[in-house]
């Protein structure tokens, strides 16, 4: 269980933030050396040019729209000396190569400033500032109308100069706060569009706790869990997710009144992984047939009817079973055959999103059972079902590694 990461951008950054449940994420200057903050236009480039950019992208970023100390590197105009706007244009920068890696990933981020007002008619402060408002924007509702989503194009600069000449005695600590709401937005966002599943028993337990006022275990720490498309999890402490709103680093019971809300609004398609091992247990464990075991209502991250994936979890576990635990080995027919499935219904799953029959997924497992790698990439679900299987049903470790965890 993690706290959110948060990146500054500001070249005179404070260097403990108000609340313990959001790490400062340090950011490389050079090979072995660190910053509290991307504070410079050569550093920026140094990121860039020796890919030195932090393994782990940050949550949330906070932008400082003026810069004071970066002068000797390329000098502004002397008219703009010591109102350096190019804190936006390093976080324009930085935050559209966020959405660029990847789309979905939730995040969140703010400007801030004592006092943008000094540059706001300043064309370069106002381009780089409607980058950011417009990336801002592309994260609202559709239809939903924004700082610049909504404005004529005539009227953009004049937009973006009236923010920033209202961005002033700003700091850090009042810029985490609106750019850990947007973060939650965005977690709303991601997983109603099914780019992350919630994992169910962590969403239930932190409900419950909520629901009971249960404030010693949520002082001591509840976390969200969920799985990305890559299969990878992640669990964040619920203290993080809300530290806008405890007193003191303490959760309370306002703070249950914002987060219980929000959870409510937050797509859960329960745990289905557990129940297709559950699904997979009554058959080969069992004895019942396919259509004896009932398969729960939803759709899988790819948005299809959870039936085609519950076949394939059977389909792939009773090939596991029969290669490790067998004698003789079934041809691909005759194992889904004994399972009480047609090659129909498994091909049903495999051939839209592998473009492969069954036949060939049986000849690509088998292949990764001899190198001990799990073959189909992006199958991470299916992988998924056969570790928990392997360790829930058989007691074992699965013989199938996933290439991310080699």
């Amino acid at each position: 269980m993690r706290n959110l990461r948060l990146m500054l951008v500001d070249d005179n950054p404070v260097t403990e933030l108000e609340t313990v449940f959001l790490e400062l994420q340090p950011v490389p200057y050079d090979e072995n050396e660190f910053d509290p903050s991307l504070g410079t236009w050569a550093q920026h480039l140094k990121l860039w040019s020796d890919g030195l950019f932090p393994a782990n992208d940050p949550d949330l970023v906070l932008v400082d729209c003026r810069f004071e100390e970066d002068n000797k590197y390329a000098p502004t105009s002397p008219n703009l000396n010591g109102f350096d706007p190019r804190g936006l244009m390093h976080g324009a920068i930085f935050v559209s190569r966020l959405f660029g890696r990847d789309r979905f990933h939730p995040f969140g981020f703010s400007v801030y400033s004592m006092d943008a007002s000094a540059f706001h008619q300043d064309p370069y402060a106002q381009t780089f500032m409607g980058f950011l408002l417009a990336m801002r924007d592309s994260t609202l509702a559709p239809g939903e109308k924004g700082t610049i989503r909504g404005a004529r194009a005539r009227e953009l600069a004049q937009v973006c100069g009236d923010v920033l000449a209202q961005t002033v005695k700003q700091t850090p600590a009042t810029a985490w706060g609106p750019a850990l709401e947007m973060y939650r937005q965005r977690l709303l966002e991601v997983a109603d569009l099914q780019a992350i599943v919630v994992e169910g028993q962590s969403f239930l337990q932190l409900t419950d706790t909520l629901q009971r006022q249960d404030l010693e275990a949520l002082n001591t720490g509840v976390g969200l869990t969920w799985r990305r498309f890559n299969g990878e999890t992640d669990t964040v402490d619920a203290r993080s997710l809300f530290a806008d709103h405890l007193e003191g680093d303490k959760w309370t019971e306002e703070t249950t009144k914002v987060a219980l809300p929000w959870l409510e609004r937050l797509l859960v398609l329960g745990d289905y992984l557990a129940e297709a091992v559950d699904y997979s247990r009554t058959i080969i464990v069992e004895g019942k047939e396919p259509e004896e075991s009932s398969i729960i209502r939803g759709r899988d991250i790819h948005g299809k009817k959870l039936t085609r994936f519950f076949h394939a979890c059977l389909g792939v576990i009773g090939w596991y079973e029969n290669r490790v635990r067998a004698d003789i080995s079934l041809t691909s027919s005759a194992i889904i055959l004994e399972l009480g499935l047609s090659d129909k219904q498994i091909n049903r799953y495999f051939k839209p999103l592998l473009s492969l029959p069954w036949g060939r997924v049986v000849d690509k497992l088998d292949e990764g059972l001899r190198d001990g790698v799990w073959p189909l990439p992006g199958q991470w679900e299916l992988h998924t079902v056969l570790k928990d299987w392997c360790k829930r049903v058989r007691g074992e470790d699965c013989q199938l590694a996933g290439p991310w965890e080699r």
